[in-house]
């Protein structure tokens, strides 16, 4: 899946007088050397020089843009004032290990966004995500893996987050410098997304017996795992892939657990045309 519809150039164009706009109207200054600021000029004028980049600034633009956009589509929630601040203040560069404020409040916003693609009822709030479900409000923790060493940690955290509120999952962001180079190259669409895929589905595999404890437990209703890479094939150069895959076990967690992560795993799968709605219990 991608987290939206493409853009134009000339769209994408339009994204950094939006977005210097709504960093003034919240009296947040963009320094001029932060990561935010290079994205802004990278998108300014993109639909007029794209073509003359080379291919490593053509990947940057491609992670600016997204950013721009996040940051548009969400402007209107009544708490963007902190993450404003934070993906100014903070690094915001691919393939860094090392954990990022930023780069964590993007996710959520990405996730947030999509969510609205899919005409879900959502907003940021603690403790990242609430969606609004037919049986009440259902809780997303946003976790963004940088190194597969704090896995287990970031797991721990999230489960405690979920814990607190009773019911949802945790979603995953797993970077994608741990595993592919930028732009990932493949023959066709179908194979770039399988190795997205193949790579969350190891992780699955690997992580399995962890996520099962807190299944089993009642701790939290599932787990999403998620990468977003940028992809060079025939028809879809530089164009951002999404793969998601979805872990719940109905043979050892409760009925009532596992009903709301397949409403939940439902609304947010298939293509986006179908805008499925989390479905009435």
């Amino acid at each position: 899946m991608t987290f939206g519809p493409f853009l134009s150039f000339q769209t994408i164009a339009q994204f950094p007088e939006k977005v210097r706009k709504i960093y003034q109207e919240h009296d947040i200054r963009i320094r001029p050397r932060s990561d935010l600021a290079r994205m802004l000029d990278l998108c300014t004028d993109i639909d007029s020089t794209y073509e003359m980049l080379p291919e490593d600034i053509r990947v940057e633009v491609n992670r600016a843009y997204r950013v721009l956009h996040a940051i548009v589509d969400c402007a209107d929630q009544k708490v963007i004032g902190d993450p404003l601040r934070r993906i100014a203040a903070n690094s915001l560069k691919l393939g860094e290990p090392k954990p990022s404020s930023g780069k964590d409040l993007l996710f959520e916003l990405e996730l947030l966004q999509y969510m609205r693609y899919r005409r879900l009822t959502a907003q940021l709030g603690e403790p990242d995500i609430v969606v609004v479900a037919p049986f009440g409000e259902y809780f997303v923790a946003c976790k963004t893996i940088y190194s597969l060493k704090n896995f287990e940690t970031q797991l721990s955290s999230g489960t405690k987050q979920i814990e607190k509120r009773g019911v949802g999952c945790i979603a995953f962001n797993l970077e994608p410098h741990m595993f592919f180079e930028q732009p990932l190259r493949a023959s066709n669409r179908r194979e770039a997304m399988a190795q997205i895929k193949e790579r969350l589905i190891e992780l699955y595999d690997k992580e399995s017996w962890r996520f099962d404890k807190k299944l089993k437990e009642g701790r939290l209703d599932g787990v999403m795992l998620m990468m977003s890479c940028t992809v060079d094939v025939p028809g879809h150069s530089f164009h951002t892939f999404t793969n998601t895959v979805f872990y719940s076990r109905s043979n050892i967690q409760g009925t009532e657990a596992q009903r709301r992560f397949e409403g939940f795993r439902s609304a947010m799968s298939g293509p986006l045309t179908t805008r499925r709605m989390f479905p009435a219990q």
